[in-house]
């Protein structure tokens, strides 16, 4: 009767793990939804005002790990609108350090011209003088929202907020979503090397001689507008967004614009370009001082920064890693990753993910 029992022990218990495996299989495919662990895409038509605009969302899931409890990194791409360069960025350090990273590609050809994606669609017309409040559910930034509940309904999570991370256009696009929603979901928001800022005053662009330039109104700044009172702009000051700048990224704009004159004319004396500066560097610390001035007037409380990334210039991989040139390591598998040792503490990888870790230790220790 022992030797049967012996004999019959392995079988029992196979039987019990294939009983206890399969379920927990299905489960975690109906917990994930479209979603899958590793890298992927998915076309996301599941918002109604936008359905006729798939957007090709990116991702990248842990292998391992509690999934329900990751951080989520919301990263917008430039100019281009083309994620992979973000995801491949991201994908290493996702991986080591647990947190989920979802890249939303709306491109061009699916609609998404300039004013639907710099500057959110919030106006039906970027001309001077002729801003046209469109419904909030129709501003591309309600995207965002959106892309986000749809993460979570699909993957069970428990994360409350998101992190928004945007590059070059993609900065200009997170700028905007911070001054406009002031309500939104996100943690914390950076804006990296943007070549253009809509300005938090509500009385217009103004000269330094106090002379308003000559397109004073949106998109470059809040006057004339429902983001121009008070009480916004108290909501708006108070959330955490970071300017991020490569100390580098110092391409004079206005000569790549055509927008230089001769030595000493004042053709665009009061250009709204030449009052935010030649460079994007200028024009971040520009941005940084004239929104802190505003909300010192005001009265209000700033909770924003500017941190600078040395050494770097312009591009999405030099800001996620903090370094101009960042090397690259072979894995297992023999294809090259980025080394997320390379990572420092002016990248943004750094404020999003190890300012909010060093958080949360502080807050266990007390």
């Amino acid at each position: 009767m022992r030797f049967f029992k012996n004999r019959r022990l392995p079988q029992i218990v196979i039987l019990l793990l294939i009983l206890v495996i399969t379920p927990l299989s299905a489960e975690a495919k109906k917990r994930f939804g479209e979603f899958k662990r590793g890298a992927g895409s998915i076309e996301f038509t599941h918002y109604k005002p936008f359905k006729k605009q798939p957007i090709n969302l990116l991702y990248y899931i842990p292998t391992k790990g509690n999934v329900r409890n990751m951080q989520v990194i919301i990263s917008m791409p430039g100019s281009q609108r083309v994620g992979k360069t973000q995801i491949d960025a991201w994908e290493p350090l996702a991986e080591k350090h647990g947190f989920v990273v979802l890249v939303p590609e709306m491109m061009q050809n699916k609609g998404y011209r300039k004013n639907s994606y710099r500057f959110g669609f919030v106006s039906r017309s970027l001309k001077n003088g002729e801003f046209k409040l469109r419904p909030r559910q129709k501003w591309t930034f309600q995207l965002i929202e959106e892309i986000f509940d749809y993460y979570v309904s699909e993957t069970n999570s428990k994360v409350k907020q998101y992190d928004l991370f945007g590059q070059s256009a993609g900065a200009q696009f997170v700028e905007r979503f911070v001054m406009t929603m002031h309500d939104a979901r996100y943690r914390r928001a950076i804006a990296s090397n943007a070549g253009q800022y809509t300005y938090p005053d509500p009385s217009g662009l103004h000269h330094p001689d106090g002379t308003l330039c000559d397109h004073p109104g949106w998109p470059h700044s809040v006057s004339d507008t429902p983001f121009a009172n008070k009480e916004h702009l108290r909501k708006v000051f108070k959330r955490d967004f970071v300017i991020h700048i490569g100390t580098k990224d110092r391409q004079d704009l206005l000569v790549r614009d055509k927008l230089t004159d001769t030595i000493g004319g004042t053709k665009f004396k009061y250009n709204f370009f030449h009052i935010m500066g030649a460079t994007r560097y200028d024009r971040a610390h520009h941005f940084y001082n004239y929104s802190k001035r505003i909300a010192e007037e005001l009265g209000l409380e700033f909770n924003w920064r500017l941190v600078e990334n040395i050494g770097v210039g312009h591009g999405a991989i030099g800001a996620i890693y903090g370094r101009a040139n960042v090397p690259k390591i072979t894995k297992k598998d023999g294809t090259m990753t980025y080394d997320i040792n390379a990572a420092t503490d002016h990248s943004v990888f750094h404020l999003l993910i190890d300012e909010n870790h060093t958080k949360k230790r502080s807050r266990k220790q007390k």
